[in-house]
């Protein structure tokens, strides 16, 4: 993983939008508001939150443009990513753990207090993960593919 580099107002946004995507997710398993219908809502929203974050970075211009945004950019889906191997395993124990596999250092038995940033340096493998799609008969994953 690289190290964050330039902020822009949609990163500090979408940083923001992690610890209030986790703080609810931990409200959904609390004792006083148990509901995994709302956690799995909640996680889908996560979800949704982190894929309309991804597609709106345009990397090519990025890359020749603003390659610190891009370090960012990265290093905040792998912040996402962190927070749902660490938030997901009552749900999704099994896609918890293949994403945990990938990420170098990182337990599924570990509840994230805040959210934090991984390392820079820590290694961040997506060969588990796609090899957990590469099972799937999903056919919209198997049409992302082949895009």
């Amino acid at each position: 993983m690289p190290d964050a580099g330039d902020w822009a107002p949609a990163d500090r946004a979408f940083f923001a939008r992690i610890e209030i995507h986790r703080a609810a997710i931990e409200r959904a398993y609390s004792d006083d508001g148990f509901s995994v219908r709302r956690a799995a809502a909640q996680a889908c929203d996560f979800v949704r939150d982190c894929m309309i974050y991804r597609q709106a970075q345009d990397y090519a211009a990025a890359r020749r443009l603003y390659p610190a945004r891009t370090r960012t950019s990265l290093a905040l889906q792998a912040t996402a990513a962190a927070i749902l191997v660490q938030t997901l395993p009552p749900l999704m124990l099994r896609f918890a753990s293949t994403l945990a596999r990938g990420i170098d250092g990182l337990s599924t038995e570990t509840w994230p207090t805040s959210v934090r940033r991984l390392a820079p340096g820590t290694i961040f493998d997506l060969g588990p993960v796609l090899g957990f799609y590469d099972r799937s008969d999903n056919s919209v994953l198997n049409h992302q593919k082949s895009i």
